[in-house]
């Protein structure tokens, strides 16, 4: 898991609502289309101190494979 996939898993409602809102006002389009864009406009509006805490939370939660 990256921190930008983290940042969209604790943000997916507020995302999802601003994706649908322009998917609906906009000439079609895909809700994913949107989702996607919104996602990197949110992401890149982060301080560079919130993305290193998304990151470094995104390590923590990896998995273990070397079980």
């Amino acid at each position: 898991m990256t921190g930008q996939q983290l940042f969209a898993e604790e943000n997916a409602n507020e995302i999802n609502a601003i994706a649908k809102s322009r998917a609906v006002s906009s000439d079609g389009g895909a809700h994913v289309g949107h989702y996607q864009t919104v996602l990197k406009e949110k992401w890149e509006e982060l301080d560079e101190d919130d993305k290193e805490d998304y990151e470094s939370r995104a390590t923590e939660r990896k998995p273990d494979i070397s079980r």
